[in-house]
């Protein structure tokens, strides 16, 4: 990389002296990132009707006063843009798209590519008095985004604490305060703390002094959802895939008005009715955590690479509509393939494990292929499975095409 941008740092390289304490820190795959960044940047640069593809919200760089600043679109027409300038007091101005005064984001203005590690503490308001609470905790954010998108990250924190139809922003508070006395990041006034604001700003004012600054989440109102032990909370459970299935297919009531006489009658809906060629199986990992919010799950389930038996299931042994033997091999399975899902911090990412022919095993990640040489079980077997593949033993393509057929 050039210049100092990408330099291999130790731990040891991040603490100022040895009397320094270290909170936490971020190792960031820069050569990756970078790359990333590359391509998204050169995708839009070599754009050229960039100008008629402008986004509400979306920052530019634009000439004022004699300098470079960007603001952020708040209005669009066919040939204008209303934009929103954060110099000292936000101001509006109207501009023509092909204003030669108008440029993309980050042609003409430069960011100090800071990245801000602020501590978070909660506190709750008793009427009386506001205390803190909770474990604090660490938000690293880039300088280069916005206000609006700092109160969008705290807003995601406090979520996973309160019911999903209450709005974040009416019981709680967010501000920015000052370790010592001095100027305010957000009024530039003389004081310890201020509400963080909801515009487009950029952070980058807070590059050289981030380092004295907290962020305190103030909760209007306190709930109780529910007391839960310690020990409760520390469980890690663990599944087979066959405690799965025997769950899936338990006996079922089911009250149903019958379309011909119009009864009602109470029926049982059981185990598997009909030996599967292929036998994919979904992996459900979301639930609904204690205010009511989907959330994935890390459950552990551990299922086979060789000879899955599902003859414990079935009801019936039916094949393309032929009853066949009642014999262990007609239920045996082995696995081909795995999707899995591997969860980032702001998103998820899907990758496949496959079987060759020659019974070895490949991962493919976008268009990354790598050929896993040993421990495949071990790698493979994870709780970020999400899809399985099992092709029967006694496989025959035959009778994947009459079942076709027949429907």
């Amino acid at each position: 990389m050039c210049g100092n941008c990408f330099l291999p740092t130790k731990i040891e390289d991040l603490r100022q002296n040895n009397d320094s304490e270290l909170y936490g820190f971020e190792i960031i795959t820069s050569i990756n990132d970078s790359e990333n960044i590359g391509t998204f940047i050169a995708k839009h640069r070599m754009h050229l009707n960039w100008r008629n593809n402008l986004q509400i919200n979306e920052l530019v760089d634009y000439y004022y006063n004699g300098k470079w600043e960007f603001p952020h679109i708040k209005r669009l027409n066919n040939t204008n843009a209303d934009i929103v300038i954060h110099v000292n007091e936000s101001k509006e101005e109207c501009v023509a798209k092909n204003d030669t005064n108008l440029e993309f984001y980050r042609n003409k203005t430069v960011s100090a590519n800071e990245i801000l590690v602020i501590p978070i503490i909660q506190y709750q308001n008793n009427n009386e008095e506001i205390t803190p609470f909770s474990i604090p905790c660490m938000l690293s954010i880039g300088c280069w985004y916005t206000w609006y998108d700092l109160r969008n990250e705290l807003k995601r924190i406090c979520r996973q604490f309160c019911d999903k139809n209450v709005k974040v922003e009416s019981i709680t508070n967010f501000y920015l305060c000052n370790i010592e006395n001095g100027i305010c990041q957000v009024c530039r006034s003389n004081h310890r703390e201020c509400e963080i604001p909801d515009n487009f700003e950029n952070l980058e004012k807070l590059a050289n002094t981030y380092k004295n600054l907290r962020i305190k989440i103030v909760w209007k109102n306190t709930s109780f959802y529910e007391n839960m032990k310690t020990e409760t909370l520390l469980q890690d459970e663990t599944y087979s895939l066959q405690d799965c299935l025997s769950e899936f297919i338990q006996e079922v009531p089911i009250e149903m008005d019958c379309y011909i006489c119009s009864d009602s009658h109470h029926l049982i809906k059981s185990g598997l009715w009909e030996v599967p060629e292929i036998l994919t199986i979904h992996l459900n990992r979301s639930a609904k955590n204690f205010s009511g919010q989907t959330i994935r799950t890390n459950t552990f389930v551990k299922f086979p690479l060789t000879n899955f038996d599902i003859g414990s299931m079935m009801t019936r042994v039916i094949v393309t509509g032929q009853t066949v033997d009642d014999t262990k091999s007609n239920y045996l399975y082995d696995l081909y393939a795995v999707i899995d899902y591997r969860m980032g911090n702001k998103s998820g990412h899907y990758t496949a494990y496959c079987k060759t022919q020659n019974n070895e095993w490949l991962h493919f990640d976008d268009d990354k292929v790598n050929l896993i040489n040993k421990d495949y079980e071990e790698e493979i077997v994870t709780s970020r499975a999400y899809i399985l593949f099992y092709k029967r033993q006694k496989f025959r393509s035959a009778n994947i095409i009459r079942q076709k057929q027949g429907k």
